[in-house]
């Protein structure tokens, strides 16, 4: 392992420390800390290999392994991933204490960073899966957490419900993709034809379609997004 490559697997290390600290509520503060550098290396190690670093980690793969790496075009994500993340953080220092369920909401927001990032440093079907339905449950548990109202636990079941039907569409895309060996060699699926092609593609634009919330896909988005515990709300919930 490289040096860029071990910085960043240190710094997705302290996220996750940072995620467990939260539970206790005296370390809050201190947990998001160590979420804030966290991020915050991950983004530098991003954008050092989007300016020319070598690639981290494995390359694309179809087969059952759990391949993770850093490319240029994931660097540039990752960079930008921590230009949202580590401003948020920030600002939960403050915001964070005075919500109801605020330590396993720090916890779970420690789970979802690390989600995100796993989705863009996935380099097999199975890694990006998982990462993928991480990213999905991990906000719900959040919700749950922060809000009790019966509509609001109806509002997250039905984006559980919604998100994971379409969410069938990723599942089937990659899983084609990688059937066919086309996960970083596009031209195995072009020699696959145009059937194969037509329902990968229609299958993507279900699936990451739904999460996205693009029309028709969108009915969960203005349901749940409002419940989200927010950074940028007003409203807190004395504990």
């Amino acid at each position: 392992m490289t040096p860029v490559g071990l910085l960043a697997s240190v710094a997705a290390a302290v996220v996750a420390v940072g995620g467990l600290a939260c539970l206790r509520r005296d370390l809050l503060l201190l947990g998001i800390a160590l979420q804030i550098v966290g991020v915050a290396v991950i983004g530098v190690v991003g954008a050092l290999v989007f300016l020319g670093a070598p690639a981290q980690g494995a390359a694309f793969g179809n087969g059952a392994g759990f391949g993770v790496g850093i490319d240029a075009l994931t660097g540039f994500f990752l960079a930008t991933l921590a230009l949202v993340a580590v401003p948020t953080l920030v600002f939960s220092l403050a915001y964070l204490p005075g919500i109801r369920g605020a330590s396993p909401v720090g916890m779970l927001t420690a789970g979802f960073l690390l989600s995100l990032i796993g989705v863009l440093v996935a380099r097999t079907a199975p890694a990006f899966l998982t990462f993928w339905e991480l990213m999905t449950l991990l906000p719900a548990g959040a919700i749950l957490v922060a809000r009790r109202e019966p509509s609001a636990r109806r509002s997250v079941f039905e984006y559980l419900a919604i998100t994971h039907l379409g969410g069938t569409g990723v599942w089937v895309a990659l899983l084609v993709l990688a059937a066919q060996g086309g996960l970083g060699h596009p031209e195995a699926l072009r020699a696959a034809g145009a059937p194969l092609q037509t329902l990968v593609a229609l299958a993507a634009i279900v699936g990451f379609g739904t999460k996205a919330g693009i029309a028709p896909f969108h009915s969960w988005l203005p349901r749940a997004h409002p419940l989200a515990p927010s950074h940028s709300n007003n409203t807190r919930i004395s504990p």
